[in-house]
């Protein structure tokens, strides 16, 4: 919850709320040194690491046509997850995958983040990008894709 304007209530900004529930989750994720959000400066001695950036949101269409511009609407964000990950050749596919596995099992069980996206929203694993640098170790930044569509509501935001 934001602080509203002087005399006014609290604001609910969903999309804050699951941004920032985001990155508390990827704290949670076994054997990660570093969760940041909006960061593009962690080196190799801070990975494994997960970043989270903002990423994009959409707005549904209505389901019957036009409604009333103060009627909620449900909006669909892809923020863009990256796991960041350093390895021997031969451990990165397996130390990647295990990182992706256990921050899809949160994401998708987490309650609070069930309660941000309401009743008529869903929280949805789209898949994975995976990008691998080769050196002496191998580099990994894996994209970790999810749609989270929560309901905006005028009446929240004043």
């Amino acid at each position: 919850m934001l602080p509203a304007a002087a005399g006014s209530d609290v604001v609910r900004d969903r999309r804050e709320e699951i941004l920032a529930r985001l990155v508390v989750i990827a704290e949670t994720i076994p054997g990660i040194t570093r969760a940041a959000r909006n960061r593009q400066d962690v080196s190799g001695a801070a990975r494994p690491a997960i970043i989270v950036t903002d990423g994009h949101e959409v707005c549904q269409p209505p389901p019957n046509g036009s409604r009333p511009t103060t009627a909620p609407s449900l909006v669909d964000m892809t923020p863009e997850i990256v796991i960041l990950y350093s390895a021997k050749a031969e451990d990165v596919g397996t130390g990647i995958n295990a990182l992706r596995l256990a921050l899809i099992k949160a994401i998708l069980g987490d309650t609070d983040l069930q309660n941000s996206t309401g009743t008529n929203g869903f929280i949805r694993y789209d898949g994975m990008l995976n990008e691998l640098t080769r050196a002496k170790d191998v580099a990994a930044e894996t994209n970790v894709n999810f749609t989270l569509s929560y309901p905006l509501i005028v009446s929240e935001l004043s």
